[in-house]
């Protein structure tokens, strides 16, 4: 299993590493609305900031390209060099920190691994708002620096996606991304003091395809976390084989969840196994979780763990290692409706799996995002075990809807239909 990577990278590979994550934290909370001032205090001192990124593999593409214009941090009081310049009506002094222009493939980090982006000074304070511009434009400057994307070929879009079958697909980024992503997203730089950033990008979350299949969207999802303030769990994943009785391993999907009182399993992290089963991942302090394994396949598994601070803040790594045991499956094919035309859907369905829940709502085994295309209708494939019973919620915007069912044995789909906001 790879291991978290040191500071000291090159830096063409650090910037892209900083921008590719940032376009991910718009969806939790970069609304171009909110223009408070959210700034870092004057009190006379630097310090320095680091930015590292981690990725979880996604199984539906083989690379996802951006092109990155420039980044900006809401700066203040206002630094008096020419990489600054106050953008008029948003209450805001913004730092360029970057404008590449260049082309970059997310899925380059995957597995856990982390690299760090090395080091940028800045005032000491708090800091709360990021701006980041993508190009909808590829060119020949981007060709020469970023070179070839993995089919050995140049960049036919500014920002698309390869998939299994080698087939390239453009990635439409709305009118308000193009103009400029506020990031809302608070971090303290202290004086003389290091602070090390930890983005999460969820790249399998992170693009959606409208229900007829003909346009894919990007709307990248982000975890910020102070690394100060995390915990890493680690472990291995294998399987044991119906056919021969001897471990075998498979990819799995492992996720750290928490429970909400409201919206129910949360999950805060998630990667995929490595090609030797193991797993890493990166929980905050002072928390409880449920470790979520799940494979098609296979019964799912879970194991409950709680972290805590400790006086010189350091607290070792957490080992979980998990057997999963073969099951009986069954296709199950579900039927959206009430939704309109491009309704943005998440369909989440939640197991009790021993090890973790006994009762309601459960932990999260699956987690997908759909958009409604021209009709309107949605549906969902997925496989699960036979004989156990499954909470499927639905949510779009304010609108949610729950159903539980049984997946029975028997051969061909099993079909159910959820009605949004009923």
């Amino acid at each position: 299993m790879k291991r978290i990577r040191e500071r000291h990278l090159n830096p063409r590979r650090k910037l892209l590493i900083l921008t590719a994550v940032l376009i991910g934290c718009c969806l939790y909370g970069c609304g171009g609305e909110s223009h408070s001032n959210s700034t870092a205090t004057d009190n006379g001192g630097m310090g320095t900031m680091s930015v590292s990124l981690t990725d979880a593999p996604v199984n539906d593409w083989k690379a996802i390209y951006v092109t990155i214009g420039s980044i900006s941090v809401c700066a203040e009081p206002a630094a008096s060099d020419e990489d600054t310049k106050t953008v008029s009506g948003d209450g805001c002094t913004w730092k360029v920190v970057a404008a590449p222009g260049e082309t970059y493939n997310l899925l380059e980090l995957v597995n856990g691994v982390t690299e760090s982006l090395g080091e940028t000074e800045l005032a000491a304070g708090a800091y709360r708002r990021l701006r980041l511009t993508l190009e909808t434009q590829s060119n020949a400057r981007d060709d020469e620096v970023s070179g070839f994307n993995i089919l050995g070929e140049t960049h036919p879009y500014a920002n698309y996606a390869i998939d299994l079958n080698d087939k390239t697909v453009p990635l439409r980024i709305s009118k308000n991304l193009q103009t400029g992503i506020l990031l809302q997203s608070a971090f303290q730089v202290e004086e003389n003091k290091y602070t090390e950033l930890l983005l999460d990008f969820d790249a399998s979350r992170s693009i959606v395809m409208t229900a007829d299949g003909d346009a894919y969207q990007m709307k990248p999802v982000i975890r910020v976390v102070d690394m100060k303030e995390t915990v890493r769990v680690t472990g291995t994943v294998s399987m044991m084989s119906q056919v021969s009785n001897e471990l075998a391993i498979e990819p799995a999907l492992v996720s750290a969840q928490y429970l909400d009182d409201t919206a129910g399993p949360i999950v805060e992290a998630a990667t995929a196994t490595d090609d030797a089963g193991g797993y890493q991942l990166l929980v905050e302090k002072n928390k409880a979780y449920s470790i979520v394994v799940f494979s098609n396949g296979y019964a799912p598994a879970c194991d409950f763990i709680a972290t805590f601070s400790e006086e010189d803040d350091v607290q070792s790594d957490i080992t979980r290692n998990f057997i999963l045991d073969a099951a009986e499956v069954r296709p199950l094919k579900v039927e959206i409706a009430g939704t309109t035309e491009g309704s943005e859907v998440d369909v989440s369905i939640r197991q009790n799996v021993e090890g973790c829940s006994s009762g309601d709502p459960g932990v999260e085994v699956i987690r997908k995002r759909l958009v409604a295309g021209a009709d309107s209708d949605l549906s969902l494939e997925v496989t699960l075990p036979v004989n156990k019973t499954y909470t499927l919620v639905t949510s779009s915007g304010a609108k949610t809807s729950s159903s539980r069912m049984t997946i029975n044995p028997g051969e061909g789909y099993q079909e159910t239909t959820l009605f949004l906001g009923q």
